[in-house]
């Protein structure tokens, strides 16, 4: 292994004696990457949405990719995304690195839902937007939605709303979207799951899993 490869290693690997001390996994000395990122921030955009999803509008990977480079570029930072996997996960390592050798890193780990390369592809692209937005601290904004009636405040976080969707789409795979609209209509009696109150997040959660036990259970007495 040459000089170049063992650093490419060590990156991609979990921080050990680099990271006594801080609370993230980064080189033993941050102070000129983190000089860098404050000139950074300042130029970073928010990230367009320009996609339409199943429920809502996101921005796809090009748009994050595309709201980074420039001003990253322009301070000696740069975004280095690679894997490592695992027996049914992937790991996803999202490291921003400087031109002084300083980097800092986070991971994310997930277990696609779906078998094959597209379904490790697929939850990897999704990843790579939230490892990006996270380590550059940007966020997405709908420009329809700017324009629009202001969304009630009382409804769905982005938050909640992305994990609802992922706890659908676990449980019922291809048919998360027909059990979200009967959960909709049915319980809360709104059109679409994301203007569901925040306060009723813990319940739509509960009821997605009363109902797989319930379709598993009538599927086995059939």
């Amino acid at each position: 292994m040459n000089t170049q490869e063992a650093e490419v290693y060590k990156l991609t690997q979990p921080a050990q004696a680099t990271s006594q001390g801080k609370p993230f996994d980064a080189s033993e000395s941050v102070d000129k990457i983190f000089s860098a990122i404050t000139k950074a921030q300042p130029a970073l955009e928010k990230v367009h949405t320009n996609k339409k999803g199943n429920f809502s509008k996101y921005a796809d990977l090009g748009q994050y990719l595309t709201a980074i480079r420039e001003p990253l570029a322009e301070n000696g930072l740069a975004i280095i995304q690679t894997t490592r996997d695992a027996e049914e996960s992937v790991t996803l390592i999202t490291i921003l690195a400087h031109s002084s050798g300083q980097w800092i890193s986070g991971e994310m780990t997930l277990k696609p839902e779906k078998g094959g390369p597209q379904g490790v592809g697929s939850i990897l692209t999704y990843a790579r937007r939230y490892g990006i937005a996270a380590i550059c601290g940007i966020a997405q904004v709908d420009d329809d939605a700017a324009g629009a009636t202001k969304k009630d405040e009382d409804t769905l976080t982005e938050e909640q709303i992305a994990d609802i969707w992922a706890k659908a789409d676990e449980l019922f795979g291809d048919g998360a979207d027909e059990i979200l609209a009967g959960l909709a209509k049915a319980i809360f009696d709104v059109d679409t799951y994301v203007n569901i109150q925040s306060k009723h997040f813990d319940t739509a959660i509960d009821w997605l899993g009363k109902k797989k036990a319930k379709m598993d259970k009538d599927a086995a007495a059939e």
